[in-house]
């Protein structure tokens, strides 16, 4: 595995007419991107109804979030984060036109069953190498807490 290193903040595309998605880290069952939005909306009409689970934050700028069969509308600003879990129909209603909003998404893929024991002679490892900056994880995987600095953690399967 590589190490890598992002500038999610000071890095950012171009305002353009479309919201820009890059994958930041991918792994066995998860997906982590940035999102930018420069006044996005999702279209009249459209929902989101993923089959992935999505933990979503807004570091910069601000954005406004419809969740299907809630009452009102969410604001979110910076440090501001949702969890949506599969099947949650939602919509982003607004992005700030007059400066960039950016978020950090981790989707949470549909999960594969483990190996049966007809198989116990191969092994699986699932491995997640966190880096730069310090961060703190509440993980919606498994329930236990992940905190990282360049550090493994590493799980095996038999």
């Amino acid at each position: 595995m590589t190490i890598s290193f992002s500038r999610l903040l000071s890095s950012r595309p171009a305002a353009c007419d479309a919201e820009v998605s890059e994958p930041l880290l991918t792994g066995n069952g998860f997906r982590f991107e940035r999102i930018v939005s420069h006044g996005q909306a999702s279209p009249d009409g459209f929902w989101y109804d993923q089959t992935e689970a999505e933990w979503v934050m807004v570091l910069t700028g601000r954005a406004r979030l419809t969740i299907a069969g809630e009452p009102h509308d969410h604001d979110l600003g910076p440090g501001d984060a949702v969890f949506l879990p599969a099947r949650c129909r939602h919509r982003v209603a607004w992005t700030d036109p007059h400066q960039p909003t950016v978020w950090l998404a981790l989707f949470r893929c549909p999960a594969r069953p483990l190996p049966s024991r007809k198989h116990a002679g191969q092994r699986r490892i699932i491995e997640l190498r966190l880096c730069r900056p310090r961060l703190r994880v509440g993980s919606m995987f498994d329930g236990r807490r992940v905190a990282g600095s360049a550090s493994i953690v590493r799980r095996t399967f038999s």
